[in-house]
């Protein structure tokens, strides 16, 4: 059975302890990095000194700085997908929420409708109540919630070979006429 290679994050294959440890504490640190800073937090974890060119050699001998941005861009990668995930959730009990409001309304109309207690303004607010919940279970399922037709009117910029009078007020007549009704405009 063939093993993947470990991630760039991980522990390389023939990396030893003390490579791996003075990386990951580089990793660690994130946007505030520096080879500096890994030599500070080595003699105070482990109370022993570590020269500044020692820690810049194992950086640049072990490829510090292009694991630790893979690890970045690792961890940036679950959090996008982890919100992703959260969205999806929080849309899906969203739009379950407003559903069950809009059949609760629609009960509600039925009770009132064969009661013969429905008065207008009692349908109205019903009405509206409903609508809200039907726009808010489009949004939380990321449809459009608003149509705006258009006045079917197109606009073409005509340039090149095609602008001659001639042919340009030809043109002109033609997308007047398919904008007309009988041609079905837009």
């Amino acid at each position: 059975m063939t093993q993947n290679p470990p991630q760039p994050w991980e522990r390389q294959k023939g990396e030893r302890s003390k490579a791996f440890k003075l990386f990951t504490l580089y990793r660690d640190l994130g946007p505030i990095r520096s080879v500096e800073k890994v030599r500070e937090l080595w003699e105070q974890e482990y109370n022993q000194e570590l020269s500044r060119a020692m820690v810049e050699r194992y950086c640049t001998n072990n490829n510090w700085v292009s694991r630790a941005e893979a690890y970045d861009d690792h961890l940036d990668s679950l959090g996008l997908q982890e919100r992703e995930d959260d969205i999806l959730e929080m849309n899906k009990r969203q739009g379950d929420a407003y559903k069950d409001f809009q059949d609760e309304i629609q009960k509600i109309m039925q009770k009132e409708k064969s009661a013969d207690t429905l008065s207008p303004n009692k349908l109205n607010d019903l009405t509206r109540a409903f609508e809200r919940a039907a726009k808010g279970e489009r949004l939380a399922k990321g449809e459009v919630t608003d149509r705006q037709e258009s006045n079917g009117v197109k606009r073409v910029k005509i340039s090149g070979k095609l602008d001659k009078p001639e042919i340009r007020a030809g043109l002109t007549e033609l997308i007047s006429k398919m904008s007309g009704e009988g041609w079905g405009g837009d």
